[in-house]
């Protein structure tokens, strides 16, 4: 039976004996179940991370068109939209965001709605 030492970098050596079989390695079963196990689990968490950049890069386009809808819902022209989009990139604009009463829902809460059912 052939045995072979492995120096592994510490006082410790490593003696592998009966490793080889005819036609290739011999490992043992577990072992090459949790590496194949260990393969699947880095693939899938490699799709999902593809998948969730995905999502996040739709969520970030939605966000932009909610802000160009709403923008666009102001009904400003030329030089009134050139104004408001200045004092928006340098901080001089307020938003006040004001409680809707009990039974009214904003332009958006509609809207949303109406994708939902699309969505349907």
């Amino acid at each position: 039976m052939p045995m072979s030492t492995a120096v592994t970098g510490s006082n410790i050596s490593l003696v592998t004996e009966g490793c080889h079989k005819e036609g290739g390695e011999k490992v043992n079963k577990k072992i090459r179940r949790y590496m194949e196990e260990i393969e699947k689990t880095e693939k899938k968490i490699s799709d999902l991370q593809q998948y969730l950049k995905g999502i996040k890069s739709a969520l970030k386009e939605e966000e932009n068109n909610e802000m160009i809808r709403a923008i666009r819902g102001m009904k400003l022209e030329g030089e009134e939209l050139l104004r408001f989009l200045d004092g928006l990139r340098g901080g001089t604009v307020r938003f006040e965001v004001g409680k809707e009463t009990e039974g009214q829902e904003s332009n958006t809460e509609r809207e949303d709605k109406n994708n939902d059912k699309e969505m349907e």
